[in-house]
C-alpha cells in the first residue's frame, strides 16, 4: 500500500515539515531530502504506529485547477472557494494568498468541482488527470506551491513476520522500483490539459 507524505501528517506529525510552500525548486531537490537523512528519520517514527516505510515515490508538484480563470486570484468579487486537503498547512497557506480554504474528503471533490460547490482544487498532475478533474475545470495554474511523495508501505505485523533475507527482498525491490518510477516521464500538462 502507499500513503501520501501529506496524509500521514495525521499519524506523524513531522511529515507536515514537507507540506510547507515553495519548500523545494525541483524533483531533484524533493528526491535528496525524502532519500536523506530527514526522510529515513521519519520513515523510523512509522513502525511505532504499526506501519513500515519501504521507500519514496514521486507524486509531484501541487498545482492549482479553476474553472473560473487562467489565474484565479485576480479581479474577483469575492474569494474563491478553493478545495484543499484537511491539514492545517494547506489551510494557512491558501487563505494567506486570499482564497478561501475549504476543506474537504478527496471522495468528495470531483461532484463538488461538478456542481461548482467549490471553484478551484490543488493535487499533482497525476492525480489531475488520474482523476479526470480536467473535466469539470478548464484551467491549470502551473503553481508548483508544495511537493508530495508517496511512501510504499507495509503493516508492521506483516513485516515482523519476514524472515532478514526476505526483508531485504521487500528493501531492494521497493528501492529498485523506485529508481524506475523516478525516471518515469511525467505527462506534460500543455499537451494532457484537454478538455
Amino acid at each position: 500500500m502507499s500513503a501520501s507524505t501529506t496524509t500521514l501528517v495525521g499519524i506523524v506529525k513531522e511529515f507536515g515539515v514537507f507540506d510547507f510552500p515553495f519548500l523545494l525548486a525541483n524533483e531533484q531537490e524533493a528526491d535528496a531530502l525524502f532519500d536523506g537523512p530527514i526522510g529515513k528519520r521519519l520513515l523510523d517514527r512509522l513502525p511505532e504506529h504499526g506501519l513500515v516505510g519501504l521507500a519514496y515515490w514521486e507524486n509531484g508538484f501541487r498545482n492549482v485547477t479553476n474553472s473560473k480563470r487562467t489565474d484565479h486570484a485576480s479581479g474577483r468579487s469575492r474569494r474563491p472557494e478553493d478545495r484543499v486537503m484537511q491539514n492545517p498547512v494547506y489551510l494557512e497557506t491558501f487563505k494567506t494568498v486570499g482564497a478561501n480554504p475549504v476543506p474537504m474528503a478527496f471522495g468528495e471533490l470531483f461532484t463538488a468541482l461538478e456542481t461548482k460547490t467549490v471553484d478551484a482544487q490543488e493535487n499533482p498532475y497525476s492525480i489531475i488527470l488520474g482523476n479526470k478533474f480536467n473535466e469539470v475545470q478548464k484551467y491549470l495554474s502551473i503553481t508548483r506551491h508544495s511537493y508530495n511523495a508517496f511512501i510504499v508501505l507495509m503493516s508492521k505485523n506483516f513485516w515482523d513476520k519476514l524472515s532478514p533475507a526476505e526483508k531485504q527482498i521487500m528493501q531492494e525491490a521497493a528501492a529498485e522500483a523506485r529508481t524506475y518510477e523516478r525516471r518515469w516521464p511525467a505527462p506534460p500538462p500543455a499537451r494532457t490539459w484537454r478538455r
